[in-house]
């Protein structure tokens, strides 16, 4: 139901008799309501930023195949995620010495503190769609490099990173363009993403086959009072937004106290505390966890929470065990083709989807013109206390029906999440009192705001097509 607000009213009896069970529920409904939150803040942010970004990757999306030409390859060797928490600066060493036997997964924000002390990752995890996230890449690019790291990431990833990148560039698929996609291309395989780097690191290790599954650099919590390893890239950015008034300590401190902080069991026994965002990663991993009792999967980061339901060990207990145990294998170099066969067959359809899109979006965008106009006359005849004629309210209804029937209806919806969501929930702050008060003008409201969404959407869509052609061209001299 999606209710609004959502708060818990104890009997103080059966909580006082059944403390464990009531403070239980209590815990799943944060849990929940905290996914929630950070769910919906990220459509509402980001949903155009995806719809953009999906559109400007079609060329390599089409031109790579999928993960899952890696799943189930590295059946029985250890492979070592690796976060950028502040944990990370003191196992670096070690790192380095068991790059060359065992698989290394880094999420984006580490890596520029492996390329730094000579660490190349076979595998590097990015999903975010902000084009912040290219810093990250500025040292792997700038360095000259014997291999590069195969790129896993979502479609949806910032087009900077994947039009200079050196590497192969492998897609997973994401629902939010499934169906369109599926349309002229051969489907990916999916993989769950948990929504942050460290989440899709361990799907994409659990799917590879890898065993046992190392977490280091997972603090997931503010681990003595920083937000990352010094040395980090975000790190750097705040040192040097640092004054003399406003030091780098001072600026960490101000961070931590604007958000609500919650206490949780520390790898060492003692309590470090972490936010809403990392919570919500935590009980999806944990969950997972439970989800996979068979698979070993350890916790070596040396630093902020300690996990439920896996070992948490130091990295230098875990790789004398791996290195004892007979059954775990070391990598070998994998020299297989990641081109996708099917290239230039799946562009020509992605072509063709393109040309009629290009074609219907004109008359789409002069039948949401001609819906406002009529919507808004409706509009201003409640307001004034009259009825409307009823020729625009049938017309309306006529358009609607026009609209939906435009093959590019359903292309232009991707781009009109936001719209429909306000839509769909009845977003109070989007209504004026006089609209709260009257069920006629909310409805035209919301119909306003449709026809508005489909003409802006029609217009941002044609010009990202546009765009998406010339970047195949990039693509095409790049290989040609």
């Amino acid at each position: 139901y999606q209710p609004k607000r959502v708060g818990s009213i104890l009997n103080r009896t059966a909580y006082d008799t059944f403390g464990d069970f009531y403070q239980g529920l209590q815990d799943e409904i944060f849990k929940y309501l905290s996914t929630r939150e950070v769910n919906m803040a990220t459509l509402i942010r980001f949903e155009k930023l995806w719809f953009k970004n999906m559109i400007l990757n079609m060329a390599s999306y089409l031109y790579y195949q999928g993960v899952e030409s890696f799943f189930n390859v590295f059946q029985n060797v250890p492979a070592f995620i690796v976060g950028a928490g502040p944990s990370l600066k003191k196992q670096i060493q070690k790192i380095k010495e068991l790059q060359n036997d065992y698989i290394l997964i880094a999420v984006n924000t580490s890596m520029p503190y492996l390329i730094e002390h000579d660490i190349i990752p076979d595998f590097l995890i990015t999903v975010d769609p902000q084009d912040k996230v290219y810093r990250y890449f500025l040292p792997l690019l700038r360095k000259k490099l014997e291999r590069y790291p195969v790129l896993i990431a979502e479609p949806t990833i910032s087009p900077k990173i994947v039009k200079s990148y050196p590497g192969n560039v492998l897609f997973a698929q994401i629902e939010f363009f499934e169906n369109w996609i599926n349309q002229f291309s051969k489907p990916k395989s999916k993989i769950e993403t948990g929504g942050s780097v460290a989440t899709t690191a361990f799907s994409f290790a659990r799917l590879i086959g890898a065993s046992p599954i190392v977490f280091l650099g997972t603090d997931m919590a503010y681990t003595n009072k920083t937000l990352h390893f010094r040395g980090a890239e975000l790190e750097k950015k705040w040192l040097y937004g640092a004054k003399r008034l406003d030091s780098m300590e001072n600026m960490n401190y101000l961070f931590l106290k604007q958000f609500n902080l919650s206490p949780h069991d520390g790898f060492f026994g003692d309590t470090v505390y972490t936010d809403v965002k990392f919570i919500t990663y935590i009980n999806w991993l944990e969950k997972s966890f439970q989800a996979y009792p068979d698979l070993e999967i350890i916790n070596a980061t040396e630093g902020g929470i300690k996990f439920q339901f896996i070992e948490n060990k130091k990295l230098s207990e875990v790789l004398n065990e791996i290195e004892n145990n007979k059954d775990y294998q070391k990598k070998s170099t994998l020299n297989k083709t990641l081109l996708n066969p099917d290239f230039n067959k799946e562009k020509e359809l992605l072509f063709g989807e393109f040309e009629k899109i290009e074609n219907e979006i004109p008359d789409l965008m002069m039948l949401a013109e001609e819906g406002l106009k009529a919507a808004n006359q409706c509009y201003q005849k409640i307001k004034d206390k009259k009825n409307p004629d009823i020729k625009f309210l049938q017309r309306m209804d006529e358009i609607d029906q026009k609209i939906m029937k435009f093959q590019s209806s359903g292309l232009i919806s991707l781009s009109l999440q936001k719209v429909i969501h306000q839509i769909n929930e009845e977003t109070e702050s989007q209504y004026t009192q006089e609209e709260k008060n009257s069920d006629d003008l909310k409805a035209l409201r919301n119909s306003i705001m449709l026809y508005e969404g489909i003409i802006e959407s029609s217009g941002y869509s044609l010009s990202q097509i546009r765009k998406s052609k010339k970047y195949f061209e990039i693509l095409q001299s790049k290989i040609s």
